[in-house]
């Protein structure tokens, strides 16, 4: 048996980038044993067969690595500290009596990204566009970093662009300092209105971009930059989501808002007679993002695929329903148009049969 290829000892992957595990024939033999563990766990053991061409390819095998990074939320929001995006696991090849073992580290992500994991976490944020992002005042942001324990405390720092009296002045600060832990994530908030809270400046100020670092032990990331934009859109809606990476983040449409409301039911034969099993008003919007450059399109990537999306202001969890893209044909720009409704919780009624219309929410009344 040769292995062609197979994940590095030692290195460190996003799930989605896990490489295949390639096996040729080498002698007589016909077959082979996998056996793949998270830490001390086996959560696998499959035999495979050598094919026509004297090869076993085994393919995306960190899809399976991904059903065990399910992520713990340690403490609600506003500052949330994450656990189970990343393990250790390893490969065990047996045929025969020879065997070979391969160890390496797994981050979950949804989307396909190919560079080097650790070394990609141990300087960038964790979001998909990790140099800048618009924002404004009033609008919630988070950032996630990787905090590994050989890091220390690390501190948080914050630079701010102000105008005063026709001049950019800076001006720095350690924003907050987060004692050392074990391997984990952080998700803290990066809101504007908190950091002028933080400096005791007005709200009114005028802040042109915001940047945002963190430093440790031998150790200091990229900086992430927030511009903010002064326009003031008629229409806006913030939603927070839990991003490719399984952190959180959010995304403000400011285009046009349609609003549509309408009955939904289904129906059942019940005792010889057709009667409503289901019954819910149901109201969706519909609602333009606002032109989007190529980087912004990756948040939007992830909003739509995620399975956790809620309005910031109202924390209202939401589905999404649909999506349309809309081009300019004069300027070449790309916006995107889409349809969502409030998250319900419906519940089949069987025992009142004349009883026909449901609450949004669950009642023990038909349990």
């Amino acid at each position: 048996m040769t292995i062609n290829q197979e994940p590095t000892n030692g290195s460190t992957y996003f799930s989605k980038a896990v490489p295949d595990i390639i096996l040729t024939k080498s002698g007589t033999e016909t077959s082979v044993l996998l056996e793949l563990k998270k830490g001390t766990e086996v959560i696998l053991t499959e035999k495979y067969m050598f094919d026509a061409n004297n090869s076993i390819r085994i393919r995306e095998v960190g899809s399976i690595f991904e059903k065990y990074l399910t992520p713990r939320y340690l403490i609600p929001w506003d500052d949330e500290r994450s656990e189970n995006l990343m393990g250790t696991f390893s490969a065990k090849i047996t045929q025969g009596a020879e065997e070979h073992t391969t160890t390496f580290g797994v981050i979950k992500c949804d989307a396909e990204i190919s560079v080097d994991a650790l070394s990609w976490c141990s300087k960038n944020f964790l979001t998909r566009s990790f140099r800048e992002k618009r924002t404004a005042k009033g609008r919630t942001e988070y950032l996630s970093f990787l905090q590994f324990q050989s890091y220390g405390a690390i501190d948080i720092h914050c630079k701010l662009f102000i105008l005063q009296n026709n001049t950019i002045v800076e001006s720095e600060i350690v924003a907050r300092t987060l004692t050392s832990r074990p391997d984990n994530i952080w998700t803290f908030t990066a809101s504007i209105n908190d950091l002028l809270s933080q400096w005791g400046l007005p709200l009114e100020t005028r802040v042109f971009q915001y940047h945002i670092w963190l430093t440790g032990t031998n150790f200091q990331s990229s900086v992430y930059a927030f511009l903010l934009d002064e326009s003031n859109p008629r229409n806006s809606i913030q939603f927070s989501f839990i991003n490719c990476i399984g952190v959180r983040e959010t995304f403000t449409a400011t285009g046009k808002i349609e609003n549509k409301k309408s009955a939904e039911y289904n129906q059942a034969n019940i005792a010889s007679h057709y009667r409503k099993i289901t019954q819910n008003f149901v109201s969706e919007k519909t609602i333009n993002t606002g032109f989007l450059s190529d980087a912004e399109m990756d948040w939007l990537d992830d909003l739509v695929c995620s399975n956790d999306v809620a309005i910031v202001d109202t924390n209202e969890q939401i589905t999404l329903v649909g999506i349309e893209k809309v081009e300019s044909t004069e300027n070449k720009l790309q916006s995107f148009n889409f349809t969502f409704r409030p998250s319900n919780n419906n519940h089949l009624q069987f025992r009142n049969s004349n009883d026909t219309i449901f609450e949004k929410n669950f009642s023990p009344q038909f349990e």
